[in-house]
Parts: structure tokens; C-alpha cells; sequence
């Protein structure tokens, strides 16, 4: 079978989880192997490791970094240094199956896929054991296509919504090569390897499944994007925006019909909306300044009527009240948006008027209690936020701001 390469970004994962990482690859039962070991300007005992490595196996290419470049820049310099036909990613603290290579390198050979996705099983290091409560199965995905291949027309109702790794997906080289295909280095942590796949999808001319769990992703860690979003002092929380921008620019670029636009803007503006919720409290206000511009300013070329129209209505909604509402009224805004319109609810009485809804942590039980105050004390369009907020003056009415 054909020589694969292995791109591994290495950039201060517990020592052990790296140790156990190249030892998955090192014994996998395809041998034609290209591993290539990128050193991201590690410290402590990781570069030791990585050079003890790359001594005792002469198939290991080690990279070393006197600058960290990022996932990105590790992952891209792997792609220009690979010798193999076919490309795997695998982060630090994951692992492979000992077959892994073997079934996706037969997979391709035997075919003229631009690329496959498999499904990758999850380890809960908190508990020290498998879960199945996050395994990636792609159960929409239909079986005819495990013979045959489909393309993202076929699957775009649901793809998107996918993981969007660059990890559980493995490449043709040259179908990356030749479409210039590479991780955006500008756009960071939070997002990167989203836009790569995205990318990937609209390119690939055959695209092609392994349902078989060939990775193993650890869950529980202390660190990852989403958990940095989290930080007060992240300095990411706003990579949402660029993304939010570069998905316009793939419409663009790509000149996709409204049949392949369309849901593209519904993950576009789902990802927004899903970013406000992870960020820091103290970095909301920012954040949200920023969408509403952003949604107040939409290129009239990609989103056109005939496609709003055509939207989830869900996304629809958020994008509306994003454009209309300023801050302060959203926070009220998405207490009621998040929490009323979800299944399985339970009723409880603020102020003698029952709400419905699925939890209500001290914080939203504040916020509601607040903004039914101010409902009650209105009197007239001017009077609401100079007094009862304290920011800024709103020009709005009682029934526009709480619906009646």
C-alpha cells in the first residue's frame, strides 16, 4: 500500500499521553510510514521525548520550532515536508488504533477519494475510561455511501454540523496540493481547522466514510479552545468574528448556488451565537458589540432575501434580535430566548408570573426578577435604560422590548 504521512503538532501535552501517541504510530500495522513530529516550541520533558524518538525510529521526521507557530503553522509545514501520498493529523494527547492506517490507506488505494472521515472513539481522562456519550458515528450519513462515495451537496443538511477536526479525516495529498488547501495561520486557535474542513467539503470532488473507530480523542483536558474562550483574559474571544467573516469569503470565493450557501450562513451565524454563551462574562459586552455590527452590516451579496428566507428559522430569529437589540436589552432577551422556547420544561413564579423553563442558575433568576422590574416601572419610550440600567438612553416601548 501506499506510504502515508502522519503530522503531529506537539505543542506541551502531558508527557505520558505524548509517549503514547507515538507509540500508536511507531507500531501501526501499515509500516510505510512517514511520521512527521512537529516541536512547537515545547518545554519541559516533551523535546527530550520527541528527540529520543526520532533516534530510534528512522522513519520519524522531527520538526523543530524556535517560535510557536500555532496548530496551523505545525500543521501546514507537515503538509510541505510530508513524503507519503496520503495525509493523517493526529493531535498530542490522542492516539490510533493499531489498524488505523492499514484500513484507511486500503480505503484510498482502492479508490479515487479525494478524502475519507472515520469516527474516532472519546476517553473521559477524568474518569480514566471510554464513554460513549461523545463517539462521532456520522449516523445521517447513509450507507450506500460506504461502498460508493458522496460529495457535500448530498450532505449538506447536516455535514456542517459535524465535528469539524482535522483530525478524523484523512487526505489525498495532492487533492490538498492542488487546491491550495492549507490551515489558516491568521485565523488562530478557535476556528482553524472548521474553515480547513469547510474548504475540504466544497472542494472534494468524491469524499468517502470509514464507520470503524480508528481515533481516540481524550476529553476532560484542562486546557483546549473552548476552555480558553472561558478566560477573562483570552485573547481569542473574538476569532468568531474573522471566522464568521472567512465562511463569507468561502461563499464568495467558491461562487456556491443558494442550495449550498444556505447552510453555511445557518452555521455561520450559529457559531456566533454559540461563542457569546462560551466566552467570559467580562468579555460579553465586546463580544456582542461586535456580532451586532456584524449582523447590521451583512454583504448583500451572500446574504440575499431569497437565501433569508430560506434559513433556519431558529438562526433567523437570532439574527434579528442581534440586529435590532443593544446589549443590555439582550441580556434580558436571551434569559427568556434561550430558557421559555426549550423542550422538557418546568414551570416557576417570579414575581407571581410563570416562567417556563428548563434551569434558572442564580444569575438568570436575578436577571429575570430585574428585567420584569423594569417591565413594571416603565412609563414612557424614553424612561428605560438612562434610569433603570444606567448606560445608555434607549429609544423603545414596553411592548417592543418584552412582547406586550
Amino acid at each position: 500500500m501506499s506510504k502515508v504521512s502522519i503530522i503531529v503538532p506537539v505543542y506541551n501535552p502531558p508527557e505520558e499521553y505524548l509517549k503514547v501517541c507515538i507509540e500508536s504510530l511507531i507500531t501501526q500495522t501499515h509500516s510505510d510510514l512517514d511520521i512527521i513530529l512537529v516541536d512547537n516550541e515545547s518545554t519541559g520533558e516533551n523535546s527530550k521525548i520527541l528527540k529520543e524518538y526520532a533516534l530510534k525510529d528512522f522513519r520519524i521526521n522531527l520538526i523543530v520550532f524556535e517560535k510557536n507557530k500555532g496548530f496551523a503553522g505545525a500543521v501546514n509545514e507537515g503538509i510541505k515536508q510530508a513524503k507519503g501520498e496520503y495525509l493523517a493529523i493526529v493531535d498530542s494527547d490522542d492516539w490510533l488504533e493499531s489498524n488505523a492506517i492499514e484500513v484507511l490507506a486500503k480505503k484510498l488505494d482502492n479508490s479515487d477519494l479525494d478524502m475519507t472521515i472515520y469516527c474516532a472513539n472519546t476517553f473521559d481522562v477524568s474518569k480514566n475510561e471510554f464513554t460513549n456519550e461523545i463517539v462521532y458515528k456520522f449516523l445521517e450519513i447513509s450507507p450506500e455511501y460506504e461502498n460508493s462515495y458522496f460529495t457535500f451537496n448530498d450532505v449538506k443538511s447536516f455535514i456542517l454540523g459535524y465535528p469539524t477536526q482535522a483530525w478524523n479525516k484523512f487526505y489525498r495529498k495532492s487533492f490538498l496540493i492542488d487546491n491550495n488547501n492549507y490551515i489558516d495561520e491568521e485565523q488562530g486557535s478557535a476556528g482553524a481547522d472548521a474553515l480547513f474542513t469547510f474548504y475540504n467539503y466544497v472542494n472534494a470532488k468524491k469524499i468517502g466514510i470509514v464507520r470503524d473507530c480508528l481515533y481516540n480523542y481524550r476529553v476532560g483536558l484542562a486546557g483546549g479552545v473552548v476552555k480558553s474562550l472561558a478566560n477573562k483574559n483570552s485573547k481569542d474571544f473574538l476569532m468568531s468574528m474573522k471566522l464568521a467573516k472567512k465562511i463569507d469569503n468561502l461563499i464568495i470565493s467558491k461562487n456556491l448556488s443558494d442550495e449550498l450557501a444556505i447552510p453555511f450562513i445557518n452555521i455561520n451565524i450559529a457559531q456566533l451565537a454559540l461563542f457569546y454563551n462560551l466566552i467570559h462574562k467580562n468579555n460579553k459586552r465586546t463580544y456582542y458589540t461586535e456580532m451586532r455590527k456584524y449582523f447590521r452590516n451583512l454583504n448583500p451579496e451572500i446574504y440575499k432575501s431569497e437565501r433569508l428566507e430560506k434559513i433556519e428559522p431558529y438562526y433567523l430569529e437570532i439574527l434579528k434580535k442581534a440586529q435590532k437589540y443593544s446589549y443590555n436589552i439582550q441580556q434580558f432577551l436571551n434569559f427568556i430566548y434561550q430558557y421559555i422556547d426549550t423542550p422538557e420544561l418546568k414551570k416557576i413564579k417570579i414575581l407571581g408570573i410563570t416562567i417556563y423553563k428548563k434551569k434558572c442558575s442564580f444569575d438568570t433568576k436575578r436577571l429575570a426578577v430585574f428585567g420584569l422590574q423594569i417591565y413594571k416601572r416603565i412609563k414612557t419610550e424614553q424612561d428605560i435604560t438612562r434610569k433603570y440600567l444606567g448606560i445608555i438612553s434607549l429609544k423603545t416601548s414596553r411592548s417592543k422590548l418584552f412582547g406586550g
